[in-house]
């Protein structure tokens, strides 16, 4: 791989003194020029990204009026994208997470995926926890259960029950049924 020299050649230096500097400064520039881009000498795509790699950054950017920017940030491990508009209003492009039987992902623009699983339940009303609380009220949540017999046990979100922090369910079952439930909402 070429280094690149700035300042070459100087106004008083001879051409063929600084050659070799010269050749290695264009050998620079093409190098640099076809990591993640198309061919150099693609006429029809010049100046086009195969792919775009970002490096983390040590601290987020300060944005500057009239422009965006794209950044990717460490979170507890797993580096995420994100995008910063010109008035400091953050967007996750991207929530990677591991998916597990309790999780959340959130959308660009806010919005918030919740799931987990609860296991006993039973008897009358049951409050279940969201894993974190949402801006407002969820919008939707969806529930099922899983059970280890063919009884016939009703299971359902009681009227009125869901906020930002809980919602409440009600059974038949006396038993204990484990509650699968998937929640959407607008993260706070």
């Amino acid at each position: 791989m070429s280094t690149y020299s700035n300042n070459i050649p100087q106004p008083d230096d001879d051409p063929t003194d600084s050659q070799n500097l010269i050749l290695d400064n264009f050998k620079a520039i093409f190098n640099a020029q076809n990591r993640n881009h198309v061919d150099f000498n693609d006429i029809n795509n010049s100046g086009r990204h195969e792919v775009v790699e970002l490096k983390e950054q040590a601290s987020d950017p300060t944005p500057i009026s009239g422009f965006g920017d794209l950044f990717v940030r460490d979170d507890s491990g797993t580096q995420n994208l994100y995008f910063l508009d010109d008035a400091s209003k953050e967007f996750k492009l991207t929530n990677a997470f591991d998916a597990q039987d309790k999780g959340e992902a959130t959308l660009p623009g806010g919005l918030q995926f919740q799931w987990n699983t609860q296991q006993g339940v039973k008897n009358l009303t049951t409050p279940l926890l969201f894993n974190e609380a949402f801006a407002s009220p969820a919008f939707n949540v969806q529930i099922s259960q899983e059970r280890n017999n063919d009884s016939v046990r009703s299971l359902w979100i009681s009227t009125g029950s869901i906020t930002a922090t809980q919602f409440l369910i009600r059974t038949t079952d006396t038993l204990g049924i484990i509650v699968k439930w998937f929640a959407i909402g607008k993260k706070a």
